[in-house]
């Protein structure tokens, strides 16, 4: 069964190393998911600044 998205969310926020990725400087974000062949779950984000992009 697939995680909640809150509750992958709050993993990342309580994670010092990924919360200071999330609070960064960046104006674009791609998100993955991923599932093993043994049902496992994989999800990652990738944080990006466009050249001239505007800061969240």
């Amino acid at each position: 069964m697939l995680p909640q998205s809150s509750t992958i969310s709050e993993g990342w926020i309580k994670s010092p190393g990924h919360r200071k990725n999330l609070e960064g400087a960046f104006d674009l974000c791609g998100i993955g998911v991923a599932q093993a062949s043994t049902g496992e779950f994989f999800f990652t984000q990738l944080f990006a600044r466009s050249a001239g992009g505007a800061l969240c």
